[in-house]
């Protein structure tokens, strides 16, 4: 016989579907996140190959003559209200291959960390993050300081951190249990050898992964603690080998709701959204009727 899904299912499906939909446009953080949004970016590009030198530099100002330059230290923008956005940012910084190369041979790295607060104080639908790293590697022909062969190579580092609070300071939340949507992340690109997203909750106490995105990984909500710091950072990878001459474009948007909200999906999203739940609910009433039928059944077989 086939099994029936509880009404307590269905009731919650069919709640999920309609706080799934579009709601009110509304910022979470300007009420909750009492201290702003931290910012922050960090870049290393260059050559690597047997040989290749490191060191560091001031975003802002040129690289050292070396074949891996790592910015330090990280730039950091602060972003409260009245600011409705803000973003930390190095680059584009070029680093052409020391020991010579093809014409085109150079890497660009830019790396960005954004933000902006949902309306009425900013533009935007709702709070919202980009964290994105975008440039250029081509290493056709290109040789390190010491002669020898070298890959492209750029790492950034981008992260958003905030205090949620305990309660609100006066706006439309009731209390500081938002979420934090990630949208679904894309698979890797050919060259890509690293992109990942983490949230950490009390990162500079007791720290705790509660979330980490992947290539490929399904979206994922995370539910906001009242009185709790939390970190959102971006780290991604592009390494082109010796002879190869791609550009490379990796970035990640999330966003930050009230407890009551969440994104707005485009018509497909909502239109698979609305069938599942139809087709759930169908199955549901049919599993219903099936098993009133069979109580029927026994109930005849008992007289």
């Amino acid at each position: 016989m086939r099994q029936s899904i509880p009404w307590k299912t269905v009731a919650c499906l069919l709640l999920v579907g309609g706080w799934a939909a579009p709601s009110a446009s509304v910022t979470y953080l300007d009420d909750c996140a009492h201290n702003g949004v931290l910012l922050k970016s960090e870049l290393t590009v260059g050559y690597e190959g047997i040989g290749s030198t490191n060191g560091n530099f001031v975003p802002g100002s040129p690289p050292p003559p070396v074949d891996l330059a790592h910015s330090v230290p990280p730039v950091q923008t602060l972003v409260v209200n009245p600011s409705p956005s803000g973003v930390a940012a190095i680059g584009p910084v070029t680093r052409l291959p020391l020991g010579g190369g093809a014409m085109k041979d150079q890497v660009q790295g830019r790396v960005e960390s954004f933000f902006e607060f949902g309306t009425p104080s900013g533009t935007r639908p709702t709070d919202t993050f980009r964290l994105r790293a975008v440039g250029v590697g081509s290493s056709v022909a290109s040789f390190n300081s010491a002669g020898n062969e070298a890959a492209a190579h750029v790492f950034a580092h981008a992260t958003a951190e905030f205090y949620n609070g305990l309660t609100p300071i006066s706006g439309p939340a009731t209390t500081c249990v938002g979420v934090i949507w990630l949208a679904q992340m894309r698979g890797l690109l050919p060259f890509e050898t690293l992109m990942e997203l983490r949230v950490v909750q009390d990162p500079t106490g007791a720290p705790i992964v509660v979330a980490n995105q992947v290539p490929g990984d399904p979206p994922l909500l995370v539910t906001l603690v009242p009185d709790q710091g939390y970190l959102i950072e971006f780290r991604y990878e592009y390494h082109v080998p010796f002879g190869m001459d791609p550009n490379f474009d990796a970035s990640v948007e999330f966003n930050v709701l009230p407890p009551a909200t969440v994104p707005a999906m485009d018509g497909v999203e909502r239109g698979v959204l609305v069938g599942l739940l139809v087709a759930l609910a169908a199955f549901a009433i049919a599993g219903m009727r099936a098993r009133a039928r069979s109580l029927a059944t026994s109930n005849q077989g008992g007289h």
